[in-house]
């Protein structure tokens, strides 16, 4: 129980490999959460992420389209843990903690460890997994971007990303290509 909130607080940033060195290059959180979804596929595909902007709140949401039981619960945990953690990267006061964080999931039996790890109201059963926080950190600027690495790590994600984008099915070779002992 609590495995990704214990991964999530405990895992490097290079856990997420270059997406995870990519974000935390970049000037802002919104250029960070901008990265995510273009290139979480090169971790782990098949989910969604989204960034939105409401009035006075922004909103990084994360989901799932299988459910898994306590797998997706995993999932939500640890992604909103890194998430959090990767958002400090920006903010000066390293005691700053979203407004309040949303999970699709019932209360667990451990749920006073999400209240420890996030540090603000904690919801269940929200039909979505977010980070709710102040629309005005999006534009928080982290004092060790870098332009030069950024550029390096997105334009090595983006060939990375047409590597996979490629054809992912095995297609038989023509009979006549074939070694003769499979013929």
């Amino acid at each position: 129980p609590g495995l990704g909130l214990s991964m999530g607080v405990n895992a490097p940033e290079s856990m997420l490999q270059i997406l995870g060195h990519l974000m935390v290059s970049c000037r802002t959180p919104r250029d960070a959460f901008g990265v995510f979804p273009r290139y979480s596929p090169l971790i782990a595909d098949g989910l969604t992420y989204t960034l939105s902007e409401a009035g006075e709140f922004g909103k990084f949401t994360y989901h799932c389209p299988v459910p898994l039981g306590a797998t997706s619960r995993f999932g939500a945990e640890y992604v909103l843990v890194m998430a959090q953690r990767i958002a400090l990267h920006f903010i000066a006061d390293p005691n700053h903690h979203p407004l309040a964080v949303l999970f699709e999931h019932a209360r667990p039996d451990y749920a006073a460890r999400y209240a420890r790890v996030f540090r603000c109201p904690i919801e269940y059963e929200q039909g979505v997994n977010a980070l709710v926080f102040p629309r005005s950190l999006l534009d928080a600027t982290q004092l060790h971007a870098d332009a030069t690495i950024n550029t390096a790590l997105r334009d090595m994600a983006e060939r990375m990303i047409h590597e996979i984008d490629g054809p992912r099915t095995v297609r038989p070779r023509p009979a006549s290509s074939r070694p003769a002992e499979a013929r």
